[in-house]
């Protein structure tokens, strides 16, 4: 059965619970990384200038603590 790595673990446990308790599940059925929980500012702007955010810091879901927004990989998609 799947399970997150150390660093996948680390960033999900910067998440909401209910995210923590949804990606333990999805987890058991999908091999998957957890590539962001929590932002800062420096990640918030530069994710803005990339194109790959619609907010600068501290208007995203992830600029929370608890985080309410995560990034997940999957190759499984």
């Amino acid at each position: 059965m799947p399970r997150f790595s150390t660093k996948s673990r680390s960033k999900l446990n910067t998440c909401d619970k209910r995210l923590v308790e949804l990606f333990n599940e999805v987890v058991k059925g999908f091999d998957c990384t957890i590539i962001e929980g929590h932002r800062g500012k420096e990640k918030q702007d530069a994710a803005f200038n990339r194109g790959n955010s619609k907010v600068k810091f501290p208007n995203g879901k992830h600029n929370k603590s608890p985080s309410v927004a995560c990034l997940l990989y999957t190759s499984d998609a």
